[in-house]
């Protein structure tokens, strides 16, 4: 029997296919999703195929976003179009709603995947799903998410070989032998599989959705042997926030305040290794890209796709002395790449307006030409891009007062006085509101884990017994943890009349940081301490919607 893969992962690429120009036949979808690929710190640079082949082909979403900077609350958020508050998915754990019986029960049934199969899509998932997919007290292999014809899951997370695949249900197990096992190449292969059997056995009656999710970028960046000894005099961007601790900056939230500061000699140079491996593990999707790109064009298909790459969320190496890791509210871990090209989309392109990981699902029904759910919170950027397409973003005008930052510029010294205040508050910040295009405001939200298995026992003395409480901690970067239940966060991300980062984390203090990303780009200034008190207030209001927010809410603050 013909058996194809299907997973969500980390890069995303989205192609979409209509059967000829002119014809009413909707059009295939196909998805790329990477693990872990940043957009801030060069993470796209290695993929000269993908860039070509589809960036320089269509559109670059120069602002896009992931709403919650960790794997499985992230995915769930592509898969449904929903925040995290909404999918209730809240980490990487089964406590933490990851793959659990109430995702099972509930959500997993209302994705994308399931609106175009009901619409008569041909689907096919190949890859990286939710962390404790497959696990035996969480369905196991035998269980295939609804919605999907061809299922590769991969079960747990990323790896690259010694892994187990979910194929419609039974289990195949991989090892260590390149030619056979390395998870990147296997995911091309069932792809073009999927592809020339779509060809020869549906005859475009039908079009289909097709997801692929390589492990590459993620940990443990296990390059192909091909391409082990590529980018040898690469290091990791030395950003003004690289290794940074100064001690004029103004204090970040608990985590970042923890011990050691700095990384050592030592912790440089494993971090430079992860950056180079990280580039060479994002060639083998470049080979990806190319081939089945290629393939569709030899199958006549190319000329009538859409194809749409990002990633679930970015990743941090060294900045202000965090590790590796992501699961933080800056730009380093919230942004990320996003192509997409496609029929009636203009080449070269480049898109400001802001695009966000739960704007996906909705995207994809109306490439599909399905009216997607009112309670996606996400929008349709179609209208953004494909010259054609019909708008079903339409919302009530929302009327806010308007925040003055222009004034936030960095302090030379810590004396210097800053004035942020509010403008007059009768002024609305939104005019004309109409869909995704004034959409200013949105919101990144994260729930803090602390899991002692995750973390090195050697670090059980140091961190005074407190692993319950903190996660990642790892012996070799001197017990540095990249998280911790106080890392526990919501923040609004405005882009538009400002462009802006405020952020409260429910710690003992609610603690606040505040950026202005323009005049400070690599967020070194916490200028909280300087807003005025109804500023503040003002931010906590909009906030406190979006966190409550459900569907057409949600972009109507």
């Amino acid at each position: 029997m013909f058996q194809v893969m299907t997973s969500s992962a980390i890069t995303l690429f989205l192609l979409v296919t209509v059967t000829s120009p002119g014809e009413t036949s909707r059009p295939n979808i196909v998805l790329i999703l990477t693990d872990d690929q940043d957009a801030a710190l060069g993470g796209a640079e290695p993929l000269e195929q993908g860039k070509k082949l589809i960036a320089d082909q269509g559109a670059q979403f120069v602002n896009a976003y992931a709403t919650t900077p960790i794997c499985c609350p992230s995915r769930a958020s592509i898969l449904t179009g929903r925040y995290l508050h909404n999918t209730e998915v809240r980490n990487n754990s089964v406590e933490g709603g990851c793959n659990d019986q109430s995702w099972r029960d509930g959500l997993e049934g209302k994705t994308f995947a399931t609106h175009l199969k009901n619409a008569g899509y041909r689907t096919m998932y190949a890859g990286k799903y939710l962390n404790q997919y497959g696990k035996a007290r969480e369905g196991g292999v035998e269980h295939v998410p609804p919605g999907w014809d061809w299922w590769a899951g991969l079960v747990g997370n990323s790896r690259y070989y010694n892994y187990t695949l979910s194929i419609n249900g039974k289990a195949e197990e991989h090892g260590d032998n390149y030619t056979t096992d390395y998870l990147t190449d296997v995911i091309r292969r069932k792809s073009i599989q999927f592809i020339s059997h779509y060809v020869n056995t549906d005859t475009g009656a039908n079009p289909f959705l097709m997801v692929l999710a390589p492990p590459a970028c993620h940990a443990p960046f296990t390059p192909a042997p091909q391409y082990e000894e590529m980018f040898k005099n690469k290091t990791a961007p030395r950003t003004p926030a690289f290794n940074r601790d100064q001690a004029d900056d103004p204090k970040k939230h608990w985590l970042m305040e923890t011990n050691p500061k700095l990384l050592s000699k030592e912790n440089i140079e494993i971090v430079d290794e992860v950056f180079r491996n990280r580039w060479r593990t994002l060639l083998s999707v470049d080979d990806l890209i190319e081939k089945v790109v290629h393939t569709l064009a030899s199958y006549g298909l190319l000329d009538n796709t859409y194809i749409l790459f990002t990633s679930d969320h970015g990743y941090h190496l060294g900045q202000f002395g965090m590790p590796l890791d992501k699961r933080l509210p800056y730009e380093f871990d919230i942004k990320v790449p996003f192509w997409i090209r496609g029929p009636n989309i203009t080449a070269n392109q480049k898109e400001n307006i802001p695009v966000l990981s739960i704007d996906i699902a909705p995207t994809i029904l109306d490439l599909a030409g399905i009216p997607y759910s009112p309670v996606m919170d996400g929008l349709s950027f179609a209208s953004l891009v494909v010259s054609n397409s019909s708008d079903q973003n339409k919302t009530t005008p929302a009327v806010s007062v308007q925040v003055n930052i222009t004034e936030n510029d960095i302090p030379k010294d810590k004396d210097q006085k800053l004035r942020v205040g509010l403008n007059n508050s009768s002024s609305s910040i939104i005019t004309n509101y109409t869909g995704i295009q004034g959409r200013h405001d949105f919101l990144v939200e994260y729930s803090g884990e602390g899991s002692e298995h995750t973390s090195s026992p050697d670090c059980k003395g140091q961190l005074r017994d407190d692993l319950m409480n903190l996660a990642e901690c790892d012996s070799q970067f001197q017990c540095k943890c990249q998280d911790s239940r106080n890392n526990t966060y919501s923040c609004l991300r405005s882009i538009g009349q400002e462009d802006s980062l405020f952020c409260q984390f429910q710690d003992d203090t609610s603690f606040q940081e505040m950026y202005s990303i323009n005049q400070d780009p690599f967020q070194l200034t916490n200028i909280a301490n300087l807003l005025k008190n109804e500023t503040i207030q003002h931010y906590l209001k909009i906030m406190g919607m979006l966190k409550k927010c459900k569907g057409a809410e949600c972009n109507n603050v």
